[in-house]
């Protein structure tokens, strides 16, 4: 389920993205990340969960990247971003339980398999030259 079709951004709590809306490209796009079998399994946790409402192009900002960047939204991370994305735990707010099973445990981004997240930024960052 996608956070924008039960929920509205002008409810999620944190902090205000620094940034106004409108990402840039961070890397050269390179097509072959959409052929990654896990793209659209990650695009899909990230628009899950509240995260979207900061990291949208048109939302309230494009806080550091945007899942809705085009023509990837992995062309919008730096490489030090994604890897915080993948492998920065140990920030649960709320319990998987409570959650629907996501869990920022063992990543940043909040994800039902941090296993598989993590083998994605791992391909993503190969491919790039920077794993």
């Amino acid at each position: 389920m996608r956070f924008l079709d039960v929920f509205s951004c002008d409810t999620v709590l944190g902090p205000s993205p620094t940034q106004p809306p409108g990402s840039t490209s961070q890397v050269a796009h390179d097509p072959a990340v959409l052929d990654d079998p896990d793209y659209d399994w990650v695009l899909a946790q990230i628009e899950a969960c509240s995260c979207t409402c900061c990291h949208s192009e048109a939302g309230v900002g494009s806080y550091v990247w945007s899942h809705d960047f085009t023509p990837a939204w992995t062309d919008s991370v730096a490489s030090g971003d994604l890897v915080t994305l993948g492998f920065l735990g140990g920030l649960n707010a709320i319990d998987p339980g409570d959650n629907f099973g996501f869990s920022r445990s063992d990543s940043a981004l909040p994800t039902t398999d941090a296993m598989r997240l993590q083998a994605f930024v791992d391909r993503e960052l190969a491919r790039r030259g920077d794993g």
